[in-house]
């Protein structure tokens, strides 16, 4: 199966990517996907503070909140041409708007063939000129505490599509990536493949995750293992307590999206540069301070590949 993914406003195809990694790599690995494609929205926002790349939005919307029908169209018409060049897709991922235009497209099956199912999450009510395809299935991922698109919303729009299925969790506005989620993802991806009739022959590797083709990987042999070491990203301290707070609520919501790379820790916690060697060295806290209320481990999976590897089997972005 194929599947285009659409990354939510204020996003682009990379960090949609990176957020997604966990469910290509085990999708593809579990060959019920043979191709996650990105794509960046055609429209750009300002630069925000830092950002290094502006980030891209679906569609804009006029003053009186209105969708800009012309922005819409623009999108749709580059949609297409990806749909003749890169698929048809069997699916579409999608993340907040990313998951709204997936519905737009699932309303359009002249324009955009063959479609069998739409996963999305986070994703809110849009109203539709036309009636989604009934033959279009769909997993719906709402977050129950999502302060940036209200819950009902997301439940509004699953009620657009026949026999939606909804799936609840308390992770904020996100596409949660937990055990038991991977889990729902991948029972719904495995009976959408039976759905497609799709053979899937040979599936990549784990780290070739989006825009690759099964057909354009090797299979004379296998690469050598992924050798991981983590490391604790340095301590950061905020300037104020304005941006402290805005970082803890992000930083929570990374934390349950990625549980295995970000994790709370509380001052004092023993602290070393690597998680394999002891230290006695503590972290630092400031007292009365909600600069000091939290703490980021993050731990950074560094890939090392032996260079035999690595020339049998290039890295693809």
């Amino acid at each position: 199966m194929k599947v285009l993914a659409l990354h939510g406003k204020q996003q682009n195809a990379e960090v949609f990517r990176g957020r997604c990694s966990k469910l290509t790599a085990r999708a593809l690995r579990e060959k019920v996907v043979t191709q996650f494609y990105f794509h960046d929205a055609p429209h750009t926002l300002p630069l925000k503070d830092g950002d290094q790349v502006p980030m891209r939005t679906w569609y804009l919307r006029q003053k009186d909140g209105r969708i800009d029908e012309n922005s819409l169209e623009q999108t749709l018409t580059e949609l297409e041409e990806v749909w003749r060049t890169h698929g048809p897709f069997d699916g579409i991922l999608g993340f907040s708007m990313g998951g709204a235009m997936a519905s737009i497209l699932a309303s359009l099956p002249n324009r955009f063939p063959n479609l069998t199912f739409v996963l999305i999450a986070g994703a809110p009510d849009i109203e539709l000129k036309n009636v989604i395809d009934p033959k279009v299935q769909s997993l719906h991922l709402v977050g129950l505490d999502d302060r940036t698109v209200l819950p009902k919303s997301s439940h509004a729009l699953a009620k657009k599509f026949r026999d939606a299925r909804v799936a609840e969790h308390e992770l904020g506005h996100c596409l949660p990536m937990k055990a038991n989620h991977m889990q729902i993802y991948l029972q719904f991806l495995q009976e959408m493949q039976h759905v497609c009739g799709a053979s899937i022959l040979v599936s990549p590797p784990a780290h070739l995750t989006s825009n690759v083709n099964s057909s354009d990987v090797r299979t004379d042999q296998p690469p050598r293992p992924i050798v991981k070491e983590r490391e604790v990203a340095p301590l950061h301290y905020c300037s104020s307590d304005e941006i402290a707070a805005l970082q803890s609520e992000e930083v929570e919501v990374l934390s349950a999206i990625y549980p295995d790379e970000f994790q709370l820790i509380p001052p004092g916690t023993p602290y070393s540069a690597k998680l394999s060697h002891s230290s006695d060295a503590t972290i630092p806290a400031k007292k009365g301070d909600l600069c000091a209320s939290f703490h980021i481990k993050l731990l950074l999976e560094l890939e090392s590949f032996e260079p035999e590897a690595n020339e049998k089997f290039p890295r693809q972005w």
